[in-house]
C-alpha cells in the first residue's frame, strides 16, 4: 500500500480565521482551534515530505480566484504546496475530486491509501473520502489534522458511507492521528 497525503480545501476562506466559509460562524475558542489545526497540518506536511510521502492539493471553486474572493480562494501561506507538488482544482465542493485529475495522479501508485486532512471535515473532507471509497481506494482520515475536529463523527460517517447506493467496503477506511502515520503505529480504533 502506498500512503499519498491528500491535503482537503487548504485556503483562506477555509482554514483563515477571516475567511468566508467560517467567518462570524466561529468562537474565539474555534478560531484558536482552527489556528492548532493550521500548524499541526504544515508539521505534519513538513515532516511526511522529508519521509518522502507523496502530498497533493485538492480546492475549490477555482473560479474564484479571478473574481473580488480571490484571497479566499488562494491556499494558506503556511499549507502551500511545494514546487513539485500538485494542486487540483474542482469548480465547486460538491464536485467529484477525481474527475479533476486525482485519478489520473492516483494511478501512478499501486494500491494508494490516501491520508485525507484539511477542512471542513464534515463536507468536502468527507465528501472526498466517500469518492475515494467509491473507487475501492483505501481512506485514513487524520483525526488531529481536520477542522472541525473529527473525533466526535467517526461512527456516523461510517454509517452514512453504508447507506450509499454503491458498495462501500468499511475495511477500507482507517481513522488514524498523524503519529500513526509518521511512525507506523496501530491506527486509533474505531
Amino acid at each position: 500500500m502506498t500512503d499519498i497525503i491528500v491535503v482537503v480545501d487548504a485556503q483562506n476562506g477555509f482554514c483563515h480565521p477571516e475567511g468566508a466559509a467560517i467567518k462570524n460562524k466561529k468562537t474565539r475558542e474555534e478560531e484558536m482551534a482552527l489556528g492548532r489545526i493550521v500548524v499541526r497540518i504544515r508539521n505534519f506536511l513538513n515532516e511526511a515530505r522529508a519521509q518522502g510521502l507523496p502530498c497533493t492539493f485538492l480546492c475549490a471553486n477555482f473560479r474564484l480566484l479571478y473574481t473580488n474572493l480571490r484571497w479566499d480562494t488562494q491556499i494558506h501561506d503556511e499549507l502551500s504546496p511545494q514546487k513539485k507538488e500538485l494542486t487540483f482544482w474542482r469548480d465547486n465542493p460538491d464536485d467529484d475530486p477525481f474527475l479533476f485529475g486525482l485519478d489520473d495522479f492516483l494511478k501512478k501508485f499501486s494500491n494508494p491509501n490516501i491520508i485525507l486532512c484539511g477542512f471542513l471535515s464534515d463536507c468536502c473532507v468527507e465528501h472526498t473520502a466517500l469518492m475515494a471509497l467509491k473507487r475501492k481506494i483505501s481512506v485514513s482520515f487524520l483525526l488531529d489534522c481536520t477542522y472541525p475536529p473529527y473525533h466526535k463523527k467517526r461512527k456516523s460517517f461510517l454509517s452514512a458511507a453504508q447507506k450509499k447506493p454503491w458498495s462501500v467496503d468499511v475495511s477500507l477506511i482507517r481513522f488514524a492521528t498523524s503519529q500513526n502515520i509518521l511512525y507506523k503505529t496501530t491506527p486509533v480504533p474505531d
